[in-house]
């Protein structure tokens, strides 16, 4: 996989010295809420480290994921629901 390195060389000027980045400043800077990075756990796409309590994800895997832009996993279309008008019957079997 090849990195751009201009997303990287940005990541670490925002963050000197950082290699590892927490839930809320990956939420900042894929523009998400941290609550849904923490909520797609395993199915994220940015591979994550857990210390302790917390979940701590690498810099170059957030660049990595910027470049390639595949923040969310693709979720397949389901088709509407029908329902009918009105309040529903009692149709199958009991007293009418």
């Amino acid at each position: 996989m090849e990195l751009n390195s201009s997303t990287l060389a940005v990541l670490q000027a925002i963050y000197p010295g950082a290699f590892l980045l927490d839930t809320q400043q990956v939420a900042q800077i894929l523009g998400l809420s941290p609550k849904t990075v923490r909520n797609l756990g395993g199915k994220f796409a940015v591979p994550s480290i857990k210390i302790g309590d917390s979940r701590r994800y690498k810099i170059i895997d957030v660049a990595a994921v910027i470049d390639t832009g595949t923040v969310l996993p693709p979720q397949a279309a389901q088709p509407p629901t029908q329902r009918g008008r009105g309040r529903p019957r009692k149709v199958a079997g009991g007293v009418q």
